[in-house]
């Protein structure tokens, strides 16, 4: 319609055309720049207007991971062009053995190359893994830029935190009469003593009846048992 509109003008002056057809392609331009700018206040919504051009920013930063356009594709606001991951927080998922069930989880780490990534453990699952019998935890990172990506698998090594209390090896308590019992060297020799067990927590009993610094027995736990029986050990 510009075009149209100065080829008019010039025609006219020339009186080559008449005033009726200068003035409706006059009209025709004021009413398409009119049009045209309506739709530059309204496309301004989607990007910035420069010229001619329309140019769409991303809401935040990040890695395109996802692209689906190239220069001069017809697009429309329903179409997805890019995806952009922003790797500042991430979740790693890792699954433990049950026998931490006794202990708090504070947190952890994973290695990628030679640079630690430490991460808060926020979550731990109440229930067992049907199919790795482990128990599922979930560690959140943040601030790592391009170090951890996902999809990536790493090793999640976490620190633990047990219930205060007296610890003794699984290895030192057996059963005798439907007791829990444990043997405590004394002099020469070793006394018998019942416990309770509290907790457990990897290969270890937390128990109430032994006290700190005392030696408890927890190899040949066997052979005593069987003396103490009267019976031959097998």
């Amino acid at each position: 319609a510009k075009e149209i509109y100065h080829i008019n003008k010039s025609l006219f002056s020339k009186k080559a055309i008449s005033y009726k057809e200068f003035y409706s392609s006059l009209m025709e331009y004021e009413k398409t720049k009119k049009e045209y700018e309506i739709i530059k206040k309204l496309i301004k919504d989607f990007g910035r207007v420069e010229e001619n051009n329309l140019i769409i920013t991303s809401p935040g930063e990040g890695i395109v991971i996802f692209r689906d356009v190239v220069k001069g594709d017809m697009i429309n606001p329903n179409r997805k062009l890019f995806e952009i991951h922003k790797h500042e927080s991430l979740y790693i998922y890792g699954w433990v053995k049950d026998e931490i069930s006794g202990m708090q989880i504070k947190g952890g780490y994973v290695k990628v190359g030679n640079k630690k990534v430490f991460c808060k453990v926020d979550y731990v699952s109440p229930e067992i893994d049907v199919k790795t019998r482990r128990i599922k935890v979930r560690c959140i990172v943040k601030g790592i830029s391009h170090l951890l990506k996902p999809g990536m698998f790493v090793n999640l090594r976490i620190f633990l935190r047990s219930k205060e209390g007296n610890y003794i090896p699984k290895s030192s308590v057996v059963d005798i009469g439907g007791k829990k019992v444990v043997f405590i060297k004394k002099g020469d020799g070793f006394i018998t003593r019942e416990i309770k067990i509290l907790g457990s927590i990897l290969n270890y009993y937390r128990v109430k009846g032994v006290k700190v610094g005392e030696d408890v027995v927890n190899k040949g736990v066997i052979f005593l048992k069987a003396k103490l029986l009267g019976v031959e050990e097998e």
